[in-house]
Parts: structure tokens; sequence; C-alpha cells
């Protein structure tokens, strides 16, 4: 049977673990009960060997989905010929649901009859076993080899067993105004009373963006939807128990299908944590952002420069083994399908500059640093001294030999850059080393990195091939947005690596010798760069016209298939959310600055304090 497309997909969740939910009313894919566990239900990757929990009518039936008012809540709508009926699921957020997670399912008949059927078929450890189920008084148990996988299935509607006892079957016809429940609790508790969803509604729209009460909103304009949804889709990605951003809760799903660039991006990336920051800030959500750089400042203390790596367990662990489920099909046949991520032993240079970015940016936003920090930013930037010199894995952790990229260079600029301006600012001392460093480094990759033929930064030294990793200088003030050889390398990304307004991350190979789908976290990018490089109304109308890509809930995969515009990759992603996000305040930034009207006082990352004594920062 074909895989629905990841767009006929919605997602619940309880900020531990979540559940994609199709329109068919079938739960695919969860992993309990964190994100990063082994999975319960995981059709999406297989449908004979997965695992799915499925209620849906017994008869043909047109359906739609929608999540109720600003919250997490899913509903899909069933038009029988006989009758409408609604299937409700979510996840609390309660305290004790977080340590016992639960997937609560109402199906109920608005109009009309309709007759329904259910199907409970898990399959733990990501499919390699059967669940043994039993009948525990009215409800089912199910258990697996592993001491942690079992669940119970509650019901409002008596429940049968399979006669192989792998499966918990149910059906029936429902009339008006009648209703049934489901619940499917992970863990040894017994059954449990299921609440009006109402409470879960109102507790994610305390969550979900909110404009200011007085002053202006920064994302004011056409994509204020797309952003308020991304607040909400963020905090899905957002563990309860860490301060870190799960890049998403699917593991292999492809950048194009068939395809074998399959990774899990269950965990966390040091890449990009300075602009997550600078995104929640702007949302209003700084506890999280504060909380984000805690995670950030505890794992570099624990370990210091040498041993810092680009990927970590949402808990900060750093021990990611990845495996191929060779028993696995792939969703829409693309294997191998990975668990674990082997990036995470890669030597990636850029990661120095991104933690550096972090700690700049935080004290913009929050004004001060944790006194203990300061030593190991200062180890990261004398590293990064010398460190610089050696190749890596790239922006993009590539499975091919090491090599000079530019972008991995300009972030170890970054990192001693900033590290002068917060040596600086706290009143420490500023090495020569740092200083002369920094000027080598940046005339290293202006004579090396850039190719005056094509009039654009290149992929790696020695190379004429492109990559959309190059937008990021402007954004983090290596060059400034005017300088030739930005706004050629802005033309020449465009022309090559343009597909309308979406941006491939590059046409050469990664080591899989595929092709790639449009990159989104690039195509937000670039808005940002034009924002900034006083192009706001063309950015504006890029920005606009990229937030039609979403799903029909308004959610954002990590890439775009261009020739269908069908989400790709794992899904959803937290990058290419805080991207839009970003994009959105630096366009309104620009904007407001060329009408000259007020936008609230936002630091943001390339944009230099109009009062920088004011924000001096000060050690904690």
């Amino acid at each position: 049977m074909a895989p629905l497309p990841l767009s006929d997909y919605g997602v619940i969740g309880n900020r531990s673990s979540a559940a994609f939910v199709g329109r068919n009313g079938s739960i695919d894919w969860c992993c309990l009960p964190y994100h990063d566990s082994a999975s319960h239900f995981g059709a999406l990757l297989d449908d004979n060997q997965g695992g799915f929990f499925r209620i849906a009518p017994q008869t043909d039936y047109h359906s739609e989905q929608s999540y109720l008012q600003k919250s997490n809540v899913l509903q899909t709508r069933f038009e029988t010929s006989h009758g409408h009926a609604v299937l409700t699921d979510w996840m609390p957020l309660g305290k004790g649901a977080l340590e016992e997670p639960v997937i609560f399912r109402r199906f109920e008949v608005l109009e009309g009859e309709v007759p329904w059927s259910m199907t409970c078929q898990p399959r733990f450890a990501y499919g390699a076993e059967s669940a043994q189920a039993e009948m525990a008084g009215e409800s089912i148990r199910f258990r697996g080899s592993l001491l942690g996988d079992i669940a119970l299935l509650t019901s409002s509607h008596p429940l049968q067993l399979s006669p192989d006892s792998r499966m918990a079957l149910a059906s029936g016809t429902l009339k008006k105004g009648e209703k049934i429940e489901f619940n499917w609790i992970w863990g040894r508790n017994g059954r449990v009373d299921q609440p009006d969803y109402s409470i879960t509604v109102k507790e994610w729209e305390a969550l979900a963006h909110h404009c200011p009460e007085n002053g202006v909103c920064p994302f004011a304009g056409p994509w204020h939807d797309s952003v308020t949804r991304s607040s909400l889709a963020l905090r899905l990605h957002i563990p309860h128990y860490a301060g870190s951003i799960v890049e998403s809760v699917t593991t292999s799903l492809p950048s194009l299908s068939g395809g074998s660039r399959n990774w899990d991006y269950r965990y966390s990336w040091m890449r990009g944590t300075a602009h997550a920051i600078q995104a929640l800030h702007g949302l209003g959500m700084e506890p999280d952002a504060q909380q984000l750089f805690e995670w950030i400042s505890e794992v570099v203390c624990r370990d210091g420069a040498e041993s810092l790596q680009g990927i970590y367990t949402l808990d900060g662990g750093r021990y990611l083994p990845e495996q191929e489920l060779n028993f696995l099909s792939g969703y829409a046949g693309s294997r191998p399908v990975r668990v674990g991520n082997l990036s995470a032993r890669q030597f990636q240079l850029d990661v120095f500059g991104h933690v550096m970015l972090a700690a700049e940016h935080a004290w913009r936003c929050f004004g001060c640093i944790d006194a203990a920090l300061w030593p190991q930013l200062a180890e990261i930037a004398e590293y990064a001294c010398q460190a610089w010199r050696r190749p890596d894995r790239g922006p993009w952790e590539v499975r091919t030999k090491p090599q000079h990229y530019v972008t991995s260079k300009a972030m170890c600029w970054l990192a001693i850059d900033r590290a002068c301006v917060l040596a600086t600012a706290l009143g420490k001392p500023l090495p020569n080393r740092w200083k002369n460093e920094r000027e080598i480094l940046h005339r290293t990759i202006c004579e090396q990195g850039y190719d005056p033929q094509r009039r654009s930064f290149v992929r790696a030294f020695g190379e004429r091939d492109l990559d959309a990793s190059a937008l990021i200088l402007p954004l983090v003030g290596f060059l400034p947005f005017d300088d030739d050889r930005i706004e050629g390398t802005l033309t020449a990304i465009q022309e090559e690596l343009g597909d309308g307004v979406l941006i491939h991350r590059s046409r050469s190979s990664d080591g899989t010798m595929e092709s790639d789908g449009a990159h989104l976290l690039s195509s937000f990018w670039y808005v940002s760069c034009l924002a900034l490089s006083g192009r706001a109304d063309e950015a504006s109308d890029r920005l606009a016209e990229l937030c039609t890509y979403a799903t029909p809930l308004g959610l954002f995969a990590e890439q775009v298939n261009p020739t269908n515009g069908q989400p790709a990759g794992n899904f959803p992603c937290a990058s290419s959310h805080l991207a839009m996000i970003n994009a959105a305040l630096y366009v309104g930034y620009a904007t407001a600055q060329e009408r000259q009207r007020t936008f609230p006082p936002i630091p943001l990352i390339g944009i230099e304090p109009s009062q920088p004594e004011q924000s001096r920062p000060r050690v904690a």
C-alpha cells in the first residue's frame, strides 16, 4: 500500500514525545516515552512491519484535518454518505502525563450515523518484534521483550483480541451525539479517565505566540499565522526535561522518495543554536531561550573545546551509535532506515562559531554571562586559533573525505571574533593571538574561498562549486551586506541553486550520489539576506510565497520536493520553523527601517545595537 504523503499527517505531543496521525485516522509513528525512544507505532517506515493504531469509518469517506484554535489538539473530520464524524487526538501536558505519557482518542458522530472500526497493532523496538497482548479486565495490555516495552489500551467500548493475540479490535455504529473513547497509556499505570480536550487546548493556547498588548508585533504581515503555528510546532520540539531542541520527531524520512539520504534527526544540534535563541526570544518565549543557553553552557563546561560535538542527545548525552534497521522497508521504499547518528563522531569546525555566537547573543538578550562559562569560551577561542587549519566534514556533515569548507572556516573566524567582543565587554584579557588569527583567517577565507570569476564564495578551498551555507556569511557579520562579494554570492546562489523562491543546498555530491530536495533553511536564509540587503519588499514577497510550502496544518519539513511541492526529509523540522521565524523578524525590521516605523527592541544577529553601551554584559 502506498504511504500517505507527509502533508496528510498531523502531529500531536506533550513536549516529551509525539505521534503522527494521518487523515485516515491512523497513528503511524509514535516513540514513547521520549522522542528518541524506540517506536510503538512505525507504519510510517514500513506499513507491514511497523505497527499502527487506526480509528476510522468502515465506509468510504472524505477527510480533512485541523488543529483546534491555537493548540496542538488535532481533529480529523470524516464525511461519509450517511453521516459526519470527528476524531480528536491529543496528549495531555500535565505533570503525571509527562511522566507516563498518554494518547487520548475520541471518535464522535456529528450528523447521521457512521459505522466505525478500530485496529491497534503496536510493534515495539521499531517493529522488530510483535507485541504480546493480554486482557487486563476490560482493557488490553501489550508487552514487548524489554522491560520498558509495555502499554495499556483502554476503551469505552468492548475490546477484542485477535486470534494471534497481537492486536486489539473493536467496531460498531454510532449515531448523532454518540462517542467512543480510546486511550493508549505507556507504562504500568492502570486506567485513566479521559478529560475534556478543552483543558489541553487552553494549556497550548497559553504557550502559543501572542502579540504584545501594548506595542508593535514584530511578526506583523501575511506570515503572522505561520509564525503562530510555528511557535506551537516548536513547543513540540522542546523537551520538558531538558532545554534542548529536537531537530525532528522522526527518523529516516528521505530527501526524495526512494533515496538513501535517510538520517535520524531525533537529537539536538549545536548548529543554529544562536539563531534559535533569537527566534525564541522574538516570540516572547524567553524562558525557553534561557533554558536552551543553559543547556549549551552545561555541555560546553563538561566537554571543553576538544571534545565538543556537533550533535547530542536531548539530555546532553554524547553517545549516538548509528545502526541500520534492514528489516524495515523505509518510507516509500527509501532504505536504509537509520537510528542514531554517526555525524556526532565527526570533526566539525563550525560548532565553535555557533557556540560562541550563542554566548554573545545570549548576553545581548539576557544581560549576563555565567562566570564559570567564560574560561570554557576562552578555551574554545584558543582552540579555534589552531584548529581552523584542519579540514572537516562541512556544515552539512558530508560522509566523503574531509575538505577545507569555506563556511567551516568562517565559523571559526566567528568564534574568535565573538570571543574578542566578549572579552572586551567583560573586562577579560584579550590575547594578541586572537586578534592576529582573526585577521589571518579572514584574509585566508577571502583569498581562497572566493572565486572572482564567479563573483561568489564557493563551497570549499580549491573548488568552484557553490553552497547555500555561504548565506550565513553576511548574517553573522563576516562581511557587510553591501560588499560586492556578498552581492555577487547572492546572485550566483539564486542563479545556480535557486528554483523560484526555493534554494538547494548545493549541486555537489555529498557521498550519496543522489539528487536532493530544495532546502527550506537555506531558502529562509536567502529571505533574511535580501531583507538586510535593502530589498525588504522583495524579501517580503518571497517570504509570503515560501510560507505556502507549509502543509495544510502549517508544518514545515526539512526540504521540499521541487517537482510537486510536497514536504520531504524529516518532518516537522525545527530548523525550518526557526529559520522562517527569523526571516519574519528580519523582514519586519528591514521594512520598519525603510518606512521609518517603530520596531520592537529585539536584539538581532547581524545587526549592531544602536546603543551598545546599554547592552554591556555582566558576569553573573
